[in-house]
């Protein structure tokens, strides 16, 4: 961290706030060597926070902890430094108080308890996708995995053999054995290895007296068949869930398996909650005299929208609302939300209207050409170009970097204060 021996609590702390804003893992994303710092720098700031392991690193230095070679002797840094505190009979019964490191985010268990086994096998996760069309209507997909289950030969058991004792003889059924090392000058660590005859089951069945059917593994894999149902009304990103269908083990409550529904997108609707959103191009003398298309739903129907000539006129830009036509509700699928229609007005790309005929629209439309001068003006001359721009977009992108510029000052001032300097603020009147 870069702290003289002799340092306070206040300057170590100091210190490791500065290199935490430099090397944090949100700010260094991908960079393997920011983050190997970060682990490193927080390990050294969790033992100098604490007075009884910085009083073994100001004895001993580095090698106090590392004892030569590899640090933690092929053991966690929590598992080490727990058994280390262990040795010095600093907390009785193992560990730190609370199971935790004071001032970090270790957590430590407290002494050589015996493995556990899971008591609930992990959930199994699928994800599906399905169409809008599959969303609306609803839909049974079939879902086929390998799952495994207790052997039925033996009932999960490993053997058929009648009171044979399946427990490990050489661990005891604890999944690990005892073993010592030496961490320091005169100091002696105990430490458990995982069993290398039951590899850290705690069982073993002598190979003359194990299942034919599992070979002693207790559980077997089979094909398995779900039928998933997606009700219509359905979201994307929703999950079902099949309650006791994952994988199965000797001792433990059976896991859920875990379907999430994705949309695939379409090329007309897009949804919103319970409404659809579409787009229509529309020519100039469909925006003023009327016109009528049709569109395809996704249960099929044609459904056909139109317009009267007459005090319908369309602007490009324009929304209008049909109620009804939306998705249905999951709770009640004969209640539908809304389609939303917002209409874009193609322009001829040739002019197509004499002098005359632009008069002639004039007074049918009631309006007038403007043409506004004043003195000294200048004429500027407007040219055909291929760029395209969404005003909206560029607004919104521009507001993005006005926040970024805020984030990176503020970023700033924060590494000066840490550094002591600290910028004067200008009082808000």
């Amino acid at each position: 961290m870069g702290v003289p021996r002799g340092s306070t609590q206040q300057e170590i702390k100091k210190a490791y706030h500065k290199l935490a804003l430099k090397y944090h893992p949100d700010k260094n994303k991908g960079n393997k060597e920011a983050e190997e710092k970060f682990k490193r720098m927080t390990m050294a700031y969790n033992v100098l926070s604490d007075e009884k392991q910085r009083q073994l690193y100001d004895q001993y230095g580095e090698e106090g902890l590392n004892a030569g070679g590899d640090p933690f002797h092929g053991m966690s840094p929590d598992e080490f430094l727990s058994d280390l505190f262990n040795n010095f009979g600093g907390f009785p019964g193992g560990g730190f108080p609370g199971g935790g490191f004071p001032g970090g985010g270790f957590g430590f268990p407290g002494g050589m308890n015996q493995r556990k086994k899971p008591s609930r096998t992990p959930d199994l996760e699928h994800v599906i996708s399905i169409t809008l069309n599959d969303f609306y209507t609803g839909i049974t997909r079939k879902l086929e995995f390998n799952q495994k289950v207790l052997c039925a030969t033996c009932n999960g058991n490993g053997t058929t053999k009648v009171g044979l004792d399946s427990q490990c003889g050489q661990c005891k059924g604890r999944g690990f054995e005892m073993k010592t090392r030496k961490v320091g000058p005169g100091m002696i660590q105990q430490y458990q290895q995982e069993c290398s005859q039951c590899h850290g089951e705690g069982i073993f069945i002598p190979k003359k007296d194990r299942c034919p059917s599992c070979d002693g593994r207790m559980i077997v894999t089979q094909a398995k068949r779900i039928d998933v149902v997606v009700k219509p009304g359905m979201s994307s990103g929703e999950q079902i869930v099949l309650r006791r269908e994952a994988h199965q083990a000797p001792g433990a409550t059976t896991g859920d398996v875990i379907i999430t529904v994705e949309e695939i997108p379409h090329s007309t609707f897009i949804r919103k909650g319970n409404d659809l959103y579409m787009t229509q191009n529309i020519n100039l003398a469909e925006a003023m005299g009327g016109f009528s298309f049709i569109v395809e739903t996704l249960d099929k129907r044609q459904l056909r929208i139109a317009t009267e000539p007459k005090g319908n006129m369309i602007s490009s830009g324009d929304v209008k609302v049909i109620k009804g036509e939306g998705m249905p509700y999951i709770s009640n699928p004969s209640h539908k939300g809304n389609l939303y229609v917002k209409f874009n007005v193609t322009f001829p790309s040739i002019p197509i209207l004499d002098e005359q005929a632009i008069k002639m629209l004039e007074g049918h439309l009631g309006q007038k050409r403007r043409a506004i001068s004043a003195p000294g003006d200048k004429l500027a001359t407007l040219s055909n170009t291929d760029s395209k721009y969404d005003f909206d977009a560029l607004r919104k992108e521009q507001e993005r970097n006005e926040q970024q510029k805020r984030r990176n000052r503020k970023s700033a001032r924060m590494e000066e204060e840490q550094e002591g300097g600290g910028r004067p603020q200008c009082a808000q009147m």
